[in-house]
Order: C-alpha cells, then sequence, then structure tokens
C-alpha cells in the first residue's frame, strides 16, 4: 500500500500518492493523519479526541473539496495553548463551506462525522471560500475550568 508523504511539524501537508484510486485514499489518509496527530499531541489530555476530529475533518476535505481530486492535498495544524487545542484543516477550495449542527440519522452509514466533531469539540467553525479554499477547525478546552 503506498505511503503518503508527511512533513513532521506542527502542520502537515499531506497529499495524494501516485496512482491510487480515490476510495483506496480514505483509510490510508485517516491513518496517517491519526498518527501524526498521536504524534503532536502524545502528552495532551484530548489526544483520543482531537485524533478522531483529524480523522473526520480530512475524510471531509477529501470527499467535498478540491482535496480529493488527484494532485489534492490538504493541510492538518494543531494550536496549543495551556487550556485548549485548536485543530485546523485546510483543503483546496471547490466544495462548500460544512455546517455543523445538523441533525442526522443514528443509524445512518455515512453522514455523522460533523455531528461528531461538533458532540466532542468545545466551538466549531469555518472561514474561507471555494475559490480559496477552507479553514474548518475544532477547539477542545484541555483543562475544565473548575
Amino acid at each position: 500500500m503506498p505511503r503518503l508523504r508527511r512533513e513532521t511539524s506542527t502542520a502537515s501537508r499531506i497529499r495524494w500518492p501516485r496512482g491510487c484510486r480515490p476510495c483506496r485514499i480514505y483509510g490510508l489518509v485517516r491513518r496517517e493523519s491519526r498518527h501524526f496527530t498521536r504524534y503532536l499531541l502524545s502528552d495532551a489530555p484530548c489526544q483520543d479526541d482531537a485524533e478522531q476530529i483529524v480523522a473526520e475533518l480530512g475524510a471531509n476535505a477529501l470527499q467535498h473539496t478540491g482535496s480529493g481530486r488527484h494532485g489534492g492535498t490538504f493541510i492538518v495544524e494543531f494550536t496549543r495553548t495551556t487550556v485548549t487545542t485548536t485543530v485546523a484543516v485546510y483543503d483546496c477550495g471547490w466544495g462548500g463551506c460544512p455546517r455543523f449542527g445538523m441533525a442526522c440519522r443514528t443509524t445512518a452509514e455515512c453522514g455523522r462525522g460533523l455531528a461528531l466533531v461538533t458532540a466532542i469539540a468545545d466551538q466549531v467553525g469555518c472561514e474561507g471560500d471555494k475559490e480559496v479554499g477552507h479553514r474548518v477547525w475544532a477547539k477542545i478546552h484541555t483543562n475544565p475550568c473548575p
């Protein structure tokens, strides 16, 4: 199975491997983005939540934007403070901005990713447009207020 190229920093650009079909890429991207998250947030109490958020937002970028086209890419960024961790995914544009807070069927096999991100994160949002791309983010409070 082809490996994705990844830069090791607080932001990672993930590119399509050559000759890989879209139906095979989603599982590979989810695994690689989860691994990258575990590595960067190994000491964070929100590691599991951030890992799930990265997988969902990365899959959405591939499925609903130009990031999922051949040669497409998306970038994962983490911003940590003493009380929050913000996970952001930048895509290549073309698709629409995600609509957080939409109702979904609990028995649905797909379409639950944004609902899951909304349930896990303390704040979510999206900036940008289809011409230049989007920054979709989720903020997790790591130290709850007493």
